[in-house]
């Protein structure tokens, strides 16, 4: 899978390969909107329970460090760019 990043801070967009070596990676990168943004905001979940017993007893306290990633952003990078088709 070929994908560009026009965000990184480069003058001009990257491109990167990702390689999969089983069929779950395969089937995770071409996953819908929701199911990946719920996929991250689960294991994200998960991470920080275990690494920051906490700091806010809030629940509703956004402790995600993704500022700009999300499902809708990784399904920009499903499809190649058209000057790699």
């Amino acid at each position: 899978h070929i994908y560009e990043e026009g965000h990184a801070g480069f003058d001009k967009p990257q491109s990167y390969l990702i390689a999969c070596k089983d069929i779950d990676c395969r089937r995770d990168w071409h996953d819908s909107v929701a199911h990946v943004s719920q996929n991250l905001n689960d294991r994200i979940r998960r991470r920080t329970r275990r690494t920051t017993q906490s700091k806010s007893s809030d629940p509703n306290t956004n402790n995600n460090p993704l500022l700009y990633f999300d499902g809708a952003t990784m399904s920009g990078y499903q499809r190649p760019p058209k000057s790699w088709e």
